[in-house]
């Protein structure tokens, strides 16, 4: 549980340590102690409150820039009764953290239910236990420096804002979109459905059915299509400014099966109003959009 920081001034015991009223005890006197009633020396005395204050600031001046410190941590209602949580709602710990200027949300090894609305600025990190630690409900992200690691979210996820970072478990029936261009950096294992890396990185994935939808969620990624046995259509989302997918034949056969980039709506595909036949075995192409039209890399 966070405890918030003191509100009483930190001790500061002679500052100065000046040498006439600060003595360090022997080692001796320090394993022994003094005795009942035994005179206690002025400087042995402002020596032990001087290391405390010391030790004080210490701690104060680490935790304070530390970027992770943990402000709140989030688990069930029962837990927060305990003590061992400060909250279970995921947008009560949001923005607590938000007050208190950004931070660490620790998730306990728990499922906690909740929509999140991730709307500050301030750098606020939530970070779990892997599959231990879930959040179940919609996430919708419209600010900036938000983070998420380490944890399953169990339900939607949108982005519309920019320098995120998602490294994350989720389920496969949840949907995920980012509308927030290339500045978003996120890496989601979706399980049996695959992993969604973007941000300049690549992974595979490979399409057997036909037709596909390509989406946002596919952004970055490398499209493996297997025409082996027939000829598969793949269809563009809108041409959101800073997309791109690379499509590829992986099995050598779209010279007899050809694959059939189609466009999502009235868009140009290399400034012409019309669908692209890959017909080169193991050809490939990289499709990328400015926001209104489609071209090859």
């Amino acid at each position: 549980m966070a405890i918030p920081k003191p509100t009483v001034a930190r001790l500061d015991w002679v500052p100065s340590a000046d040498p006439d009223k600060v003595s360090e005890p022997s080692g001796s006197k320090k394993t022994q102690g003094w005795s009942p009633n035994e005179p206690l020396p002025a400087q042995q005395e402002n020596w032990i409150l001087y290391s405390l204050s010391q030790w004080l600031k210490y701690f104060e001046d680490l935790t304070d820039k530390n970027p992770e410190k943990v402000v709140a941590t989030l688990g069930t209602p029962s837990q927060v009764t305990s003590g061992d949580a400060d909250f279970s709602a995921p947008q009560d710990a949001y923005d607590a953290a938000a007050t208190a200027g950004g931070g660490v949300i620790r998730v306990l090894d728990v499922t906690v239910i909740g929509n999140l609305t991730a709307n500050s600025n301030h750098g606020i990190v939530f970070i779990g236990l892997g599959a231990k630690s879930v959040i179940q409900g919609v996430v919708t992200v419209s600010g900036n420096k938000n983070a998420m690691r380490d944890l399953t979210i169990d339900g939607n996820i949108s982005i519309s804002g920019f320098d995120n970072l998602f490294d994350i478990h989720q389920t496969n029936s949840a949907t995920f979109a980012n509308t927030g261009a290339d500045r978003n950096l996120y890496r989601i294992n979706k399980g049996t459905a695959g992993t969604i890396l973007s941000g300049g990185q690549q992974s595979n994935l490979v399409v057997s059915t036909t037709p596909f939808q390509i989406t946002e969620a596919h952004n970055g990624m490398t499209l493996l299509v297997d025409v082996s046995t027939a000829a598969k259509t793949v269809i563009l989302p809108p041409p959101r400014k800073g997309f791109r997918v690379r499509i590829k034949d992986h099995t050598g056969n779209a010279d007899i099966n050809p694959i059939t980039i189609q466009r999502n709506a009235a868009e140009l595909l290399e400034r012409l109003a019309a669908d692209f036949i890959l017909d080169a075995a193991f050809g490939q192409k990289q499709v990328g959009a400015d926001g209104t039209n489609y071209f090859f890399d």
